[in-house]
C-alpha cells in the first residue's frame, strides 16, 4: 500500500484515535465479534423494538444517553446485516461521545455538514471497533484477493 493511501484523513483522525483507545479495553478483545454482548458488557443497554408497532422510532437504530446510561434501541424488522451495521454505527456514536456532546444535533442538525461529519465519524469508529484493519487484512489473505467482497454478519 502506498504511503499516500496509508495516511489517515486528518478530518477523522479523532475517530481513529477513539476506536484505538477503545480497543485497549479487555472487554472489546473478548466481545468484538458479538455487538450485543459487548454492548451489555459495557453497561449499555440494547433495546430491540418492532418498528411496525412503534413507528415513532427510527427505522434503523439510534443511541441516546439518559440518567447516566447509554441506550441503543434497534429495529428488529431489519435483516441481520442491517441490524449488525446499526449496532456497529451506534457503538461508534457512543464511543465518539456524540449522545452527550451533540445531544439532539444527531437528529435535527440545522447544518447538514455537521450532521454528515458526525455520522461518518460514528461509522469510522464502529467499523474500526468491530472490523479493525488487521482483521480485514487477515480475511483478505485467507479468503482471496483484494477484489474479493467479504460480508460479515452476526446471528
Amino acid at each position: 500500500m502506498s504511503k499516500e493511501k496509508q495516511k489517515i484523513h486528518p478530518e477523522y483522525s479523532e475517530a481513529y484515535r477513539l476506536a484505538s483507545e477503545f480497543w485497549e479495553n479487555p472487554l472489546v478483545h473478548k466481545y468484538w465479534r458479538e455487538p450485543l454482548k459487548l454492548i451489555k458488557a459495557m453497561g449499555w443497554e440494547a433495546i430491540p423494538y418492532d418498528y411496525e408497532e412503534i413507528r415513532e422510532l427510527s427505522k434503523e437504530a439510534y443511541s441516546t444517553y439518559r440518567k447516566y446510561k447509554f441506550y441503543i434501541p434497534y429495529n428488529i424488522n431489519n435483516h441481520c446485516g442491517r441490524i449488525t451495521f446499526g449496532l456497529h454505527h451506534e457503538t461508534g456514536h457512543i464511543v465518539g461521545g456524540h449522545p452527550i456532546r451533540c445531544g439532539e444535533i444527531l437528529y435535527k442538525s440545522c447544518e447538514n455538514s455537521e450532521k454528515k461529519y458526525i455520522e461518518r465519524e460514528a461509522t469510522i469508529i464502529g467499523r474500526n471497533i468491530y472490523l479493525p484493519a488487521p482483521i480485514i487484512d487477515n480475511l483478505i489473505k485467507s479468503f482471496g484477493s483484494k477484489d474479493t467482497i467479504i460480508y460479515l454478519q452476526y446471528a
